[in-house]
């Protein structure tokens, strides 16, 4: 069985030959650099991708760094048919077409970081991915939108003053999980029209440009994000607004969901920002409008997802046929 080969890093600095304590200090330097290039999550799904690839190597016998991409074909179609097969088998879940493109983006990395070339045109690999979209399909399971009379059912059982607020800002903001929990007393705005709100970073904005979102009073009190944080701050100036993770506010939501008589499994984070998206369409707002509190770079996934979704049954052919 071959030695199993250390993980390679996502970023090294190729300078041969010894160097001086100054061009060390200034390698680790650049490499910090480096990785901050891709976002934290991602780094550490890529390394939990390889590690998986590592290790089912490893117990296979096979080389893994350089890998045949015979091997990486096989093992990707292992994860459409099966799931991980480094897991437990009562715990094996065919993976998603999207996490099979990560685990293969994530091999290729590693193999480019080591000075190896893994090609998704080879033939094995572009046949393998080829055959798993074609019978899985590429179009990924999406939770329900928590639409404007769902968002009112969970509220009216809903008494905590965080989960209030986390429920409704995440609203009306489309604020993304991880935005959401980012947030700080300092970088929320009262204001006569509403809340602004700085967000610092986000999935769309890596270099920390900052962004402003405008969160209006609702016309229902009870509805309102603007009282809602109010109320849950009571006076706070700084520090993290809510100290939560990100999976805390999809427990918050599947817990509102399931005391509202609602199915939890039908429901995540994302469906807070997704019921604002699909409400503001089924009312008629523009694609600018939607994206501007979105936050969405490009049109086609607010038309696909949100506005198409939404007007099915408006100027539909088949209406009033029967």
């Amino acid at each position: 069985m071959p030695r199993r080969r250390r993980s390679a890093p996502l970023a090294t600095i190729p300078i041969p030959g010894a160097l001086s304590a100054s061009l060390q200090e200034g390698v680790r330097d650049a490499e910090e650099i480096f990785k901050a290039s891709r976002a934290p999550a991602t780094r550490r799904a890529y390394a939990a991708q390889w590690t998986s690839f590592e290790e089912w190597c490893h117990r296979e016998g096979l080389p893994s760094l350089p890998a045949a991409p015979d091997a990486v074909a096989l093992y990707l179609t292992i994860l459409a048919k099966r799931g991980r097969p480094t897991l437990p088998a009562q715990d094996q879940r065919p993976l998603a077409v999207g996490s099979v493109d990560q685990a293969y983006a994530a091999i290729a990395k590693y193999h480019a970081e080591a000075g190896h070339v893994l090609s998704a045109k080879h033939r094995a690999i572009h046949t393998a991915m080829e055959g798993i979209r074609r019978l899985y399909g590429t179009r990924p399971k999406r939770k329900t939108p928590l639409v404007d009379d769902l968002l009112r059912q969970l509220l009216e059982h809903t008494d905590h003053l965080r989960d209030r607020a986390v429920l409704t800002l995440g609203w009306m903001g489309a604020f993304r999980r991880s935005e959401l929990v980012s947030l700080l007393v300092e970088d929320v705005t009262f204001t006569k029209d509403g809340l602004v709100v700085l967000l610092r970073k986000s999935k769309t904005d890596q270099q920390k440009v900052g962004q402003e979102v405008g969160v209006p009073f609702a016309k229902d009190p009870k509805l309102c994000s603007v009282l809602a944080l109010q109320a849950f701050l009571a006076g706070r100036k700084t520090g993290k607004i809510f100290e939560i993770t990100p999976q805390v506010v999809a427990s918050i939501v599947k817990r509102a969901c399931e005391r509202a008589g609602l199915s939890p499994e039908q429901f995540a984070g994302h469906s807070l920002r997704s019921g604002l998206a699909t409400t503001a369409a089924r009312h008629g707002k523009s694609v600018d409008e939607i994206m501007r509190q979105t936050r969405h770079k490009t049109a086609d996934i607010v038309i696909r997802d949100y506005i198409r979704p939404a007007s099915l049954f408006t100027n539909n052919a088949a209406k009033g046929l029967l």
